[in-house]
């Protein structure tokens, strides 16, 4: 019998911040990978900029 091709995985929310700058760094997904519009490219500036100590 085949695996499944997708898991659910459940990450706390105090987790997501750390996350979410791991796929950002490591693999290069961030907002506008996962949203690609304004709002999406928007927010990963947003994201960026606290990461960077800037916001």
């Amino acid at each position: 019998m085949d695996k499944p091709f997708l898991r659910l995985i459940r990450v706390n929310g105090d987790q997501r911040r750390s996350i979410m700058a791991s796929l950002s760094e490591y693999v290069g997904v961030g907002e506008h990978t996962l949203f690609p519009d304004l709002d999406g490219l928007a927010r990963e500036i947003r994201v960026r900029q606290q990461l960077e100590g800037k916001g």
